[in-house]
């Protein structure tokens, strides 16, 4: 094992954040080399030095795009593929979980465990290069359908209709996504087509009823 593995921190909770922080700075394992509020700053940060683990959230955050969406995380383990992501959620939905295991991260913590479940999945993720789920992420796993309708979308159906259902323009997420309005649409009315759903306001309360959004 090395001196110390490195730690790049990315959350928009200030509350995370410092606890995080704290947590890895007393741990003589590792080194924290950058804490940020923004996952724009965080990507920017790699540019210059590029970490063993990423902790960072998947929530949404209404002014910078979200580093760990779906596309991002794909982007991100494409360019550094030998960084572990480590992603934090208070989302609530199998389907999620399990496209971002797809996706690449290599460890899933719910924000209501313990913050010493991140530093466990560290070691986990580093020594024994194993996937980790923290206790309340692999209970909800078990208690999950086994072919709930979330699972029937693709990773861009579900990620319009997180952000659609969270309060974005489908001109907002096609900003964010880089993709034209007509596509996002698109993806929209399949994603409720799959589902069985015909309005928006069912479309929202889908979302929330499934853990997609809290």
């Amino acid at each position: 094992m090395k001196d110390k593995w490195t730690i790049s921190i990315s959350s928009e909770n200030a509350y995370i954040l410092d606890s995080l922080e704290k947590t890895f700075s007393s741990a003589a394992e590792f080194q924290v080399v950058n804490v940020t509020n923004s996952g724009d700053v965080l990507m920017k940060c790699l540019q210059l030095r590029q970490p063993d683990i990423i902790i960072a959230d998947f929530s949404v955050n209404t002014v910078d795009r979200n580093l760990t969406g779906f596309t991002n995380l794909t982007i991100l383990r494409k360019k550094y593929p030998d960084i572990k992501v480590i992603v934090l959620t208070s989302l609530k939905n199998a389907g999620i979980f399990k496209m971002l295991l797809e996706h690449g991260a290599m460890a899933v913590i719910s924000k209501n465990d313990p913050v010493k479940e991140t530093e466990k999945a560290c070691f986990t993720v580093m020594e024994q290069k194993k996937i980790y789920l923290s206790p309340g992420i692999q209970t909800i796993l078990d208690n999950s359908d086994n072919s709930p309708k979330s699972s029937m979308l693709t990773a861009k159906e579900l990620e319009v209709v997180r952000l659609f259902a969270s309060g974005y323009t489908l001109s907002q997420i096609a900003d964010r996504q880089n993709r034209t309005i007509s596509t996002v649409s698109t993806q929209k009315w399949s994603a409720m087509r799959r589902l069985g759903i015909t309005t928006n306001s069912e479309l929202i309360r889908y979302a929330f009823s499934q853990g997609i959004i809290v």
